[in-house]
């Protein structure tokens, strides 16, 4: 699911620089849950570049880059406009650009792959696919469609740039 989620249509240059690789931490031996918490993490192969700038720690934040790399515009597009208004973070938008961050939404769909695969092991499976862009509408939804059909139009979307 990783792998797809970089593969979409409008992906940014930043998807060259990151390989999302999912470590299991804890919850998992031998490839079966063991009841406790599963823990995952996808390190960020680009935090060193933004350390000073991002730090968590005073101590390690360097006010000059902070400052500089201060995101005061937001991008047509972005979570920006939207988290900065409902979060009051107008001087720098980069902290609604970090909680919308390609980091961000890379370990809600490796969270969700694990719920995927508990769902399948019940004998159930998941399918998507894009029902309109501006003025072009799906003739046929999915929830119409036999399994078999479902099936097909799975493997459609999956084909498609756009998931249609």
């Amino acid at each position: 699911q990783l792998q797809r989620r970089q593969s979409g249509y409008g992906r940014g240059g930043r998807m060259k620089i990151e390989k999302d690789r999912v470590q299991i931490l804890s919850g998992v031996r031998k490839g079966l849950t063991i009841g406790s918490p599963i823990t995952l993490q996808i390190k960020n192969l680009d935090w060193e570049n933004w350390r000073e700038v991002m730090s968590s720690d005073l101590e390690d934040y360097v006010p000059e880059k902070g400052e500089a790399w201060a995101l005061t515009r937001p991008r047509p597009g972005h979570a920006d406009l939207a988290g900065g208004l409902k979060y009051g973070h107008q001087e720098d938008m980069r902290n609604v650009l970090e909680r919308a961050s390609a980091r961000e939404t890379a370990i809600r769909v490796a969270v969700g792959t694990v719920g995927r695969i508990l769902i399948e092991s019940l004998g159930c499976n998941i399918m998507s696919h894009v029902v309109q862009i501006g003025r072009v509408v799906v003739e046929e939804p999915g929830c119409s469609l036999s399994y078999s059909e479902l099936d097909e139009l799975s493997e459609k979307a999956s084909a498609s740039l756009v998931g249609c």
